[in-house]
């Protein structure tokens, strides 16, 4: 996410393995495991030096309010962590992450604020993951005054496909990887897959949800079948693992959804939950195959980057007209590792941050994102560093904050936009 800001500060969580791949798809090429079992790893292991609660689950996901006030992280086991002070600008007392009560044990994949919350109010978040779980929550990701509850369980909830009538929660049991709010009450989109609906047609799964009404702000949704002009091309059998908005760029904005086989799928999002009647297919200049496991679209609604795995950086400077998206030649001194999280880490500079594994690195992706885009390793040093799996950035109007999630309970913190290796410490 961009935000306006001269100083960027960014919440990275490193993992011990690589996001978790779906286990019913294989990528040439791919080495990420399959996906990690759906019991609790929430023990009590991580260092008494850090405040809040111990863990050492593996933080898939991590997301903050606009405010930067507060901050989300959820992971296997179901995993959820709350911060409150999320938005602090002193390192001494960035943020203190305490555990929330679950209503699932299934490992949460996806995490993401409503992104017109700007005040230290509460606000609107959905989390997803295995066996198709979509849990929401008003309290900034809080137990109170609402609880999370998962969709399925609250009122108006279903999952409905023309195509397929009859798909609903009840029979609706994907992975879901990625999912990101536009604005208040407005489109939200989930992805994953893949998975078999009641009409026996196998697909990858974007939903778009449909209405505000029950006990929480997004509970239903419709499952967009095709893409294309006239009746259609059915989307592909694949998981699609990354999605990502023009944040806060007014009425209308691109939504950008990446996935295994190189698959990059662009659509609009217009007030009014006009989503899914426009989505087209985008090629990468190599016609490469990696599998794609993160999006970021600037807040200009133009530059873009999707990355992924085997060093796969891809960029767009303007994807409202341009379908061809551009690999960036690594430096040879940077280790082609398996991507998985990417954010612009402020408002103002074109400038991304990357987070990947095996091994782990942090890159910071310059002058994005043109072919003449700058690469550059800021990697920390920090003892027992794992894998790192996701990352926000830019997220106060004025100050450009930023988080990221990932396994064994690692969180790290940046406060200058993660110019430099050194500048990067451990929170958590």
């Amino acid at each position: 996410m961009k935000q306006i800001g001269t100083i960027g500060f960014l919440l990275v969580v490193s993992a011990i393995s690589i996001i978790g791949c779906t286990q019913l798809s294989t990528v040439a090429g791919s080495s990420q495991p399959a996906n990690k079992s759906s019991s609790s790893s929430s023990s009590s292991s991580s260092s008494s030096t850090f405040p809040g609660t111990a863990t050492t689950a593996e933080l898939l996901s991590i997301s903050t309010s606009i405010s930067g006030q507060f901050g989300v992280a959820v992971g296997t086991g179901g995993t959820i962590l709350q911060s409150t002070s999320t938005g602090s600008s002193s390192s001494s007392s960035f943020p203190v992450w305490t555990a929330v009560t679950s209503p699932v044990s299934d490992n949460l994949r996806g995490v993401a604020f409503d992104v017109n919350s700007v005040s230290s109010s509460p606000a609107n978040v959905i989390a997803v993951g295995d066996s198709g779980d979509i849990l929401e929550n008003t309290s900034s990701g809080g137990s109170s005054p609402q609880p999370w509850l998962l969709g399925s369980a609250t009122s108006g909830f279903t999952l409905s496909d023309s195509a397929c009538v009859g798909t609903s929660g009840s029979n609706f049991s994907p992975t879901l990887y990625g999912v990101s709010l536009f604005s208040g009450n407005q489109p939200a989109v989930v992805v994953g897959g893949p998975f078999t609906d009641t009409c026996g047609k196998t697909k990858g799964v974007i939903a778009i949800s449909t209405t505000s009404a029950g006990v929480l702000p997004y509970s239903g949704w419709t499952l967009v079948d095709t893409y294309g002009s006239g009746s259609g091309t059915a989307f592909p059998a694949i998981a699609f693992r990354g999605v990502s908005f023009a944040e806060r760029a007014g009425s209308s904005a691109f939504v950008v959804v990446v996935g295994d086989l190189g698959n990059i799928f662009v659509g609009t999002a217009a007030s009014g939950l006009q989503l899914g009647t426009s989505w087209a297919i985008n090629t990468t200049s190599d016609s490469g195959a990696a599998q794609l496991n993160g999006v970021a679209v600037a807040q200009d609604n133009a530059n873009a980057i999707a990355v992924g795995n085997s060093g796969a950086l891809y960029v767009n400077s303007n994807i409202g007209s341009t379908t061809v998206w551009t690999r960036l030649k690594l430096p040879t001194t940077i280790t082609a590792a398996n991507y998985s999280g990417v954010h612009f880490s402020t408002g103002s500079s074109l400038t991304a941050i990357v987070v990947g594994s095996s091994p782990p690195e942090i890159l910071l992706v310059g002058n994005c994102c043109t072919s003449a885009s700058t690469v550059t390793n800021v990697t920390p040093t920090i003892s027992g560093l794992g894998n790192l799996d996701a990352v926000w950035g830019g997220l106060g109007p004025a100050s450009g904050l930023g988080v990221a999630s990932g396994a064994s309970g690692y969180i790290l913190e940046n406060d200058n936009g993660g110019a430099t290796a050194a500048s990067w410490i451990r929170d958590h």
